[in-house]
């Protein structure tokens, strides 16, 4: 039996190794068209991760298990609300529950923090991920058809 998973804020000099891991993921998402994951990558580099970090200790969670990393989860203030920007699991470990201890970790931090809500977006054809946030408590609060990058998501809230 697989030892479990341990989630826990990223340190400094993990951020490239969290930046790989995520740019590795996006680039398998056949949900998100070529320029979605051209600028997703643009954007989550280690030094933009760390930065992260510097403002704020929790805005990078790193999922462990058995000391190897096997998840991310980034989120960051959004005028009172937080916003979920990413989350996900190394390759070969999705479907075994990391997304979900993440998303656990996340509202712990933010709900010790005094946040009310956290809100996010994803492909309407992401269907693990709006099952994960359905299992956390988020609910789907519209359909945005043409938005991002000329495609169509779902919008996300979940009060804590």
């Amino acid at each position: 039996m697989a030892d479990a998973i341990r989630v826990r804020r990223m340190r400094a000099e993990e951020a490239g190794a969290i930046s790989e891991m995520l740019c590795a993921v996006i680039e398998t998402l056949d949900f998100y068209n070529a320029e979605a994951r051209r600028t997703e990558i643009a954007i989550y580099t280690g030094a933009y991760l760390a930065k992260q970090i510097a403002g704020d200790p929790d805005a990078v969670l790193v999922a462990e298990q058995n000391e190897a990393m096997i998840g991310f989860c980034i989120n960051c203030a959004d005028d009172g609300p937080y916003w979920l920007s990413w989350f996900g699991a190394r390759l070969g470990y999705t479907g075994h529950g990391v997304g979900t201890a993440l998303i656990n970790a996340l509202h712990t931090a933010r709900r010790a923090a005094g946040v009310h809500k956290i809100w996010c977006d994803s492909r309407t054809d992401n269907v693990a991920s709006r099952a994960c946030l359905a299992r956390a408590g988020y609910r789907e609060i519209c359909t945005i058809t043409d938005h991002w990058y000329r495609q169509d998501y779902v919008l996300l809230e979940c009060f804590l």
